[in-house]
């Protein structure tokens, strides 16, 4: 239930918020892992428990997945916009924001009050950062940001 209804929370706080032992923890977290209800991920130092759409379909919720083929990455995106949102300079967000009609698209498109366009690029591989810069010629978009799944990732990124 805690997985499914707050996506956003890290282990750390997961744990804090339900109050149990590290053991109870594990062994909770152990089963619904071999159930296949979620999946372990870690970004950076963070381990993150993403909740698949079986999980959601357990309490008759809509999994809010752009993507339920890629769940990492629509995952990802889902807690991108999620942070991205919060900011009161930001008037709008969107997923897998159409940059053509190549079927190219943003991770995390984010109109700001102002009207300027940002958007924000999940990169979870080196094997397509040239590409994503490339697809942002001649776009409205006056920032990028790459947010990296690993530090590697983001030494790639800055090279």
């Amino acid at each position: 239930y805690n997985i499914v209804f707050h996506l956003h929370l890290t282990i750390s706080e997961r744990n804090k918020n339900l109050n149990l032992s590290s053991r109870k923890f594990e062994k909770a977290k152990h089963e619904l892992v071999t159930k296949g209800l979620i999946i372990e991920c870690r970004t950076g130092k963070i381990l993150h428990l993403i909740p698949k759409k079986i999980a959601f379909s357990c309490f008759g919720l809509h999994c809010p997945y752009v993507n339920i083929d890629f769940i990492e990455h629509s995952f990802y995106l889902y807690i991108l916009k999620y942070y991205a949102a919060k900011s009161t300079s930001v008037k709008k967000v969107v997923l897998e924001y159409k940059l053509t009609a190549s079927g190219k698209s943003a991770d995390v498109a984010i109109q700001k009050n102002d009207g300027s366009m940002e958007a924000l690029e999940w990169t979870a591989s080196v094997s397509n950062i040239v590409q994503n810069c490339l697809k942002y010629d001649k776009t409205a978009f006056i920032k990028i940001t790459f947010v990296c799944q690993s530090n590697d990732i983001l030494k790639a990124v800055k090279s």
